[in-house]
C-alpha cells in the first residue's frame, strides 16, 4: 500500500517533496517555535509583515518534516528551566529580546541547547523608541565604538563581530565548499551537489553581515552575486557568509542572514514572489534542525580572561599639587568579548581610597586577534600638594557591565592591575615599584594566579602580612570576600535576627548585609559568624550572590535532588566553578572550605 501511496503523489506532483517524505516518520526531538509578542508590536509599529507570521511558516515547516514542535513565548524566555525542555529553539527574526531573555538563551545554549536563528535575531531598537516601546536600554551599533554590541549579552555565542545591515537587490546565495553535515545531508536528500537561492524582487532586501572570530563558527552559505548593494565594502561577492553553523559550550546553532524563510513555503504561507529556493530551503533548514539537536560530545569553552595591565607610571611633585600618571592597557585573551569600564584609584597605607580618576567606558573589547581586542587609556590624578610621605598604591581597575545598567550582576570588578608608588622628602619624584605579595603563597601553588588575582582587587586582605592558604575560611570571611568581589560595602543599617550575635558586634554588618543580598542564612536561629565555612553552604552564597543559573545531568554521588543545596551544588558545576572530587565522583558538601580554594571559587565566579 505504501509504494501504491508514493507512486500516486509522484504522479500528481511530480515528485515527493522532502518535508512529505519527512512526515512519514515522526521525529521525536522537542522543537520549541518562538512567537514574541514584543517583536511583533515593533513590527506593527514598522509597518512590516508580523514576526508571527514568520513564525507559523516555520512552525508548518517542521510540523510537516516530523517534528514536535510547540509555540513559546516570552514566558518561557524568561525561564531558563523552561527553555530546558526543548531540545532546540527556532527564533523567526525575534529582533526585540530584552537582557533578561537572551541572557536565558545564551545559558542554553552554553549548557547544551539547539537554535536556529532566522535572521535579525536579538536586536533591541527600543533604546530609540521609549516612548512606544518600554524596554531595557540595550545600546544599538551606533551607540558604540567597535560595531559587537547588535546582539548584545547574546553576542558571544554567535561567535562573531556583528559587521551591519545591507541592502542587496537581485543577489543570489550558494553554498559553499565546506563539507559540513548539514550541506551533505541536504545535497543527499535533493540529490544534487549544489544550493541556491535568489531574490530579484524590485526593492531588494536587507542582509545581516557578521565576522567570525574562530574556527568554531563553519560557512555554509555565501552571498554570490547581487546587482546593486548600498555597502559595496562591506559584502564580498563569492566570500561574505549567508548562513553558519555555530558551536558554543556544549550546544550548537544555525544562522541565517537573509530571510531564508521568505524563499520557502510552510502550512499556508508560501514563497515570495520572485524568490527561489524553496525545496533547498526547506531540506537546509530539516538537516540545520537535525544538527543541532543530534547527540554530540564536543564542547567549545567559554573563556573570559580580560588582562589589566599598568605602564608609563609616573608620580612626582608639581607647583600645586602631587601627580599620578598612568597608562592602563585592557586586553581580551579570552575567546568571548567583554565590556565595561576602566578607571584607576589611590589608596594610602591604610588601603583608604584617597583619590579616583573618572570611568572611562570601553564599549567592548573583542576576543579575535584585531584592534578592538586592545585598549589604551591614558590617566592622571591630582593629589594634595602636601601629601605626606610614604608608600602609595595605585590601583587599576576593569569592571565588566553594560554602560546603561548598574545593577550588581551588570557591574562587577573582575581585574586590576597595582603598582606602587614611594614618596619622600628627598626629591619631588616618586619610586614606582610593584604591590608585594603574601610570601607564604608559592608560585607552584595551583590557586596562586586566582589568589593574586583577587588580591590587587582587594578581594582578599590576609592577616599579619600572610594569607594562610590552606587555612580555614570562617563564614564571616566568606561572606565578606563575596561581599568585596561583588563591590557591595557592608551596611550600618542591614540588621538580622539571630540569638548569637548583636548590632556593633564584629562582623555583624558583613553577615547582615549578607543576608539581605541571600548570601548567608541564619542556622536554626543563629548566624555562627566564626563556625568553618562548608562545601555545601559555599555553594549557596556563590550561586545567590553573582546570580548564577545553569542546569545539568551531572550528578554526584553524594548529593542527591533532596539535598537542600542540590540546586546550587550542581549550578556550580555547570558553570565550571566546581569540578567536585573527581577521584570519586562526590563533592562532599560537609567538608570545610580552605582559603585558597575559595580563592579559586570566587575567581571562576568573577569570569
Amino acid at each position: 500500500m505504501k509504494y501504491i501511496i508514493t507512486f500516486i503523489l509522484v504522479l500528481s506532483f511530480g515528485w515527493m517533496t522532502a518535508t512529505q517524505e519527512a512526515a512519514a516518520e515522526t521525529n521525536p526531538q522537542k522543537i520549541g517555535i518562538l512567537y514574541h509578542g514584543q517583536s511583533d508590536t515593533y513590527t506593527k509599529i514598522k509597518k512590516w509583515s508580523l514576526t508571527s507570521d514568520k513564525a507559523d511558516k516555520l512552525y508548518h515547516l517542521y510540523e510537516s518534516q516530523g517534528f514536535q514542535v510547540s509555540k513559546i513565548t516570552e514566558t518561557e524566555l524568561k525561564s531558563l528551566s523552561e527553555l530546558r525542555k526543548y531540545d532546540a529553539i527556532v527564533f523567526p527574526y525575534t529582533v526585540m529580546m530584552n537582557v533578561k531573555e537572551r541572557e536565558n538563551v545564551k545559558l542554553y545554549i552554553q549548557d547544551g541547547g539547539g537554535a536556529i536563528f532566522a535572521f535579525g535575531t536579538a536586536r533591541n531598537e527600543s533604546a530609540h523608541m521609549d516612548t512606544v516601546l518600554k524596554n531595557d536600554r540595550t545600546p544599538l551599533i551606533y551607540d558604540t565604538l567597535t560595531w559587537i554590541w547588535e546582539w548584545d549579552n547574546l553576542t558571544e555565542v554567535f561567535a562573531s563581530r556583528f559587521i551591519d545591515d545591507v541592502q542587496l537587490t537581485n543577489f543570489t546565495v550558494k553554498n559553499t565548499s565546506n563539507k559540513h553535515p548539514i550541506l551533505t545531508n541536504t545535497y543527499k536528500e535533493l540529490g544534487k551537489i549544489s544550493l541556491s537561492f535568489t531574490n530579484t524582487r524590485p526593492a531588494g532586501d536587507w542582509v545581516e553581515v557578521i565576522e567570525p572570530w574562530n574556527k568554531a563558527i563553519s560557512p555554509l552559505l555565501t552571498y554570490t552575486n547581487y546587482s546593486a548593494t548600498d555597502k559595496p565594502n562591506t559584502v564580498k561577492k563569492g566570500s561574505t557568509g549567508a548562513a553558519y553553523a555555530v558551536e558554543y559550550g556544549k550546544g550548537r546553532m544555525v544562522y541565517s542572514g537573509f530571510k531564508m524563510y521568505d524563499h520557502i513555503t510552510g502550512g499556508n504561507l508560501k514563497s515570495w514572489d520572485k524568490t527561489t529556493g524553496d525545496q533547498d530551503g526547506q531540506v537546509f533548514l530539516k538537516h540545520s534542525l537535525n544538527w543541532v539537536t543530534e547527540p554530540h560530545t564536543t564542547e567549545v569553552k567559554r573563556t573570559y580572561n580580560v588582562s589589566l595591565t599598568q605602564s608609563n607610571v609616573s608620580a612626582y611633585q608639581r607647583a600645586n599639587d602631587f601627580v599620578v600618571y598612568s597608562t592602563v592597557t585592557a586586553e581580551n585573551k579570552g575567546n568571548v568579548p567583554a565590556r565595561g569600564t576602566v578607571h584607576i584609584e589611590v589608596l594610602d597605607s591604610n588601603e583608604k581610597t584617597i583619590a579616583t580618576s573618572q570611568k572611562i567606558y570601553i564599549p567592548g573589547l573583542s576576543p579575535d586577534k584585531s584592534s578592538y581586542r586592545i585598549r589604551n587609556e591614558k590617566f592622571q590624578l591630582s593629589l594634595p600638594k602636601k601629601l605626606a610621605n610614604g608608600t602609595y598604591t595605585i590601583r587599576a581597575i576593569f569592571t565588566e557591565g553594560r554602560k546603561d545598567q548598574t545593577g550588581i550582576a551588570e557591574q562587577i570588578p573582575v581585574v586590576a592591575s597595582t603598582k606602587t608608588f614611594k614618596k619622600t622628602s628627598a626629591s619631588n619624584y616618586a619610586i614606582i615599584g610593584e604591590v608585594p605579595f603574601f610570601p607564604d603563597v608559592s608560585k607552584s601553588n595551583a590557586a596562586y594566579q586566582d589568589m593574586l588575582s583577587l588580591y590587587k582587587l582587594g578581594v582578599i586582605k590576609g592577616s599579619k602580612g600572610k594569607f594562610y592558604p590552606t587555612g580555614t575560611l570562617s563564614r564571616v570571611q566568606a561572606t565578606e570576600m563575596i561581599l568585596r568581589s561583588l563591590g557591595i560595602n557592608a551596611s550600618a543599617s542591614a540588621t538580622m535576627n539571630v540569638s548569637d550575635m548583636k548590632k556593633g558586634d564584629y562582623g555583624y554588618a558583613v553577615l547582615a548585609t549578607g543576608i539581605r543580598y541571600g548570601i548567608i542564612e541564619p542556622q536554626n536561629g543563629k548566624i555562627n559568624a566564626f563556625q568553618p565555612m562548608k562545601r555545601d553552604v559555599m555553594a549557596k552564597a556563590i550561586v545567590n550572590g553573582f546570580k548564577l543559573q545553569g542546569i545539568t545531568e551531572h550528578k554526584f554521588k553524594d548529593i542527591s535532588p533532596t539535598h537542600p543545596y542540590y540546586k546550587e551544588i550542581n549550578t556550580l558545576y555547570t558553570r565550571g566553578i566546581t569540578t567536585g572530587f573527581t577521584i570519586d565522583n562526590t563533592y562532599r558538601p560537609n567538608n570545610t572550605v580552605t582559603r585558597q580554594q575559595f580563592a579559586s571559587f570566587i575567581n571562576r565566579a568573577l569570569h
